[in-house]
């Protein structure tokens, strides 16, 4: 789908291609002007603009992102308009550096809006794309649909006091743990046939980085993507730099296990947002047997994917060893229950048990220097549990997460980029269909 609409909006966008508008109103206090096609859409551009402006204060003046580049006449220009927009919205830019000395790869972008789309959610429509709008600004090239889609849908509440995220695109993230944090719903469809918004549902970790990192506030989210920025055509720093320049290179295995508990009586309190749900999708749930356990997952991971399982009946005090098989990449293992969590970047774990369910998981890091705009590749591996003596020379850290030296991944670099991936960002035009389109 994402294919035939860029061909679609390819060509007329170069030869500088925009709706129709047949009148239009500006707002007062910022260079934002409302478009319309039909004269009876007209009075709703009063509440785009009241909308446009909020976004403005909130997302560039208080949380930090950058402000829009302006296009000829200086303003951000939104359309009333049924041509693309699908019965959704979009935001489209030419993905051209417009000054190339500010070191950033920035360009102006329009926002379309149906008529058809609710009064009740106008506003939210209006803040993702204005985001959307803003990210063009800042990094037009970076590929990856996660970033672009799950930052404008957490922006989403920091810019409207309230508002709760949509609880399917958050379901659709946590029910496929194994994609990831780089690729998105298009490759579920293309390549497994699996309809999925997960790349808005990718809030979740724009969140996470956002409260575990920052203030809560939105302004990590911002940080996010200014340091993302480069220059140049190359993409570095790519996505997973700025991961580990904010975060740490930590953070995937901490969210790892962080996002067990989403969904649940034991998540965080931020996290309450998200919903029942945002429980996460395991494998199985297995009764323990003293004999050893071997798991594959459904579905092979993907770079910075996760499979997770739950083992029930496990007896307090016993202690689990997890061992994972699986060549050319490197291996995150975590378990956790009521007592706390573990985790290694390794090829074995030990846990005692608290005699509570045990969900315990296999996270693929990538290959030796992976970097974020290789290709997604799934990687196949095996999972032995078994009971073990417990070593009782080392305690297991159930107060939280490790933060050993060795635990966590390092990002790669090498370059490359897709800009035209992101000539349509399609924001919230992207709606479930009653079934799947081709």
């Amino acid at each position: 789908m994402i294919c035939r609409t860029l061909a679609v909006l390819l060509v007329p966008l170069l030869d500088g291609w925009r709706p129709t508008s047949n009148g239009f109103i500006d707002s007062q206090t910022r260079p934002i002007r409302c478009h319309w096609e039909a004269e009876v859409d007209a009075p709703r551009c009063e509440t785009v603009l009241h909308a446009a402006q909020r976004a403005w204060d909130v997302q560039v003046d208080t949380l930090g992102f950058e402000a829009p580049m302006p296009d000829d006449d200086g303003r951000l220009d939104i359309y009333l308009s049924d041509d693309q927009t699908g019965g959704g919205a979009y935001a489209l830019g030419p993905s051209v550096d417009e000054d190339p000395d500010d070191g950033k790869r920035g360009c102006h972008a329009f926002i379309g809006i149906d008529p058809g789309v609710n009064d009740a959610v106008l506003e939210a429509y209006v803040a993702h794309e204005f985001n959307h709008v803003l990210q063009y600004a800042t990094d037009f090239g970076e590929p990856t649909l996660p970033l672009w889609e799950g930052t404008a849908h957490a922006v989403e509440t920091w810019t409207l006091d309230g508002h709760v995220l949509e609880a399917s695109n958050i379901s659709d993230f946590q029910r496929t743990p194994w994609v990831g944090l780089l690729a998105d719903g298009y490759l579920l469809w293309d390549e497994h046939e699996l309809w999925s918004f997960y790349e808005y549902g990718a809030a979740a970790w724009v969140l996470y980085l956002d409260h575990e990192f920052g203030e809560g506030d939105g302004r990590t989210a911002a940080a996010l993507w200014n340091a993302t920025t480069q220059p140049g055509p190359r993409n570095e720093p790519d996505v997973l730099d700025a991961f580990e320049f904010l975060a740490g290179s930590d953070a995937l295995m901490e969210f790892a296990v962080a996002r067990t508990a989403f969904g649940t009586d034991a998540a965080p309190r931020w996290a309450v947002a998200l919903g029942n749900a945002a429980q996460l999708g395991i494998e199985a749930k297995i009764p323990w047997s003293p004999d050893p356990l071997v798991l594959t997952p459904a579905f092979a991971p993907y770079q910075t994917g996760a499979a997770y399982w739950r083992l029930t009946d496990i007896p307090e005090g016993l202690a689990v060893t997890l061992e994972v098989e699986g060549a050319g990449v490197s291996w995150g293992l975590l378990a956790t229950d009521t007592s706390g969590a573990d985790w290694v970047v390794d090829d074995t774990l030990s846990w005692v048990g608290s005699g509570a369910d045990l969900v315990v998981g296999v996270v693929n890091l990538g290959e030796p220097g992976f970097d974020g705009d290789d290709a997604w590749t799934q990687s196949d591996f095996t999972l032995h549990v078994m009971a073990a003596e417990p070593d009782l020379d080392t305690d297991a850290d159930t107060s939280g997460l490790d933060d050993s030296a060795d635990a966590g991944c390092a990002c790669g670099s090498s370059g490359k980029s897709n800009p035209a991936l992101l000539l349509l960002l399609l924001g919230w035009w992207r709606r479930r269909p009653t079934s799947p389109a081709p």
